[in-house]
């Protein structure tokens, strides 16, 4: 059984470009994929947000008779100055399908939950609208995009430059 899967993020105006990911790199300024950073131009403002990430697995390849569900993501690293909030729509509970939208670098409505900073216990990225795996789940010639997975990271007024974390990325596969 072997199955390959890449994350691909989502920008501009519907239906946007799909870029698949090489860093997840968060700009203040730039609603692009796979950004250096340029400290002068990316800084998220104090008091203000980043440009939302949409992004989302998919399969680039899969054997006959493999299945993939339980995607999970999760950050490590300290990134939080108090006050500081990196926030997404990644649940393990109530997941709710989103139709992609333009990125804004104002608060989210769909990034609303706290991002983990551990592993979560189960699947907090749906495929099909689905967190189970019952109906949600990758397969040779079944589903191979996963449903958006959106995050945004929102810096307070006493805020300081120079965080950064480790974005993790995690699926259970099966023969």
């Amino acid at each position: 059984m072997t199955c390959t899967l890449a994350i691909y993020e989502r920008n501009g105006a519907p239906a946007g470009t799909a870029t698949a990911v090489t860093n997840t790199n968060l700009s203040g300024s730039r609603d692009s994929p796979n950004i250096t950073l340029i400290p002068a131009t990316d800084a998220i403002t104090a008091g203000l947000y980043s440009y939302e990430k949409w992004q989302y697995f998919t399969v680039t390849s899969i054997d006959a008779g493999t299945t993939v569900s339980g995607l999970k993501v999760w950050y490590t690293g300290t990134i939080i100055t108090t006050g500081d909030a990196l926030n997404t729509n990644a649940t393990t509970t109530s997941w709710v399908q989103s139709a992609y939208a333009q990125p804004k670098n104002t608060v989210s409505t769909l990034g609303i939950k706290t991002m983990p900073s551990t592993e979560p216990t189960t699947a907090n990225v749906g495929i099909a609208n689905d967190l189970t795996g019952t109906t949600g789940y990758f397969s040779n010639g079944g589903t191979t995009v996963s449903d958006y997975l959106i995050f945004q990271i929102s810096v307070n007024a006493a805020s300081t430059a120079g965080h950064s974390v480790t974005m993790n990325y995690q699926y259970d596969e099966y023969a």
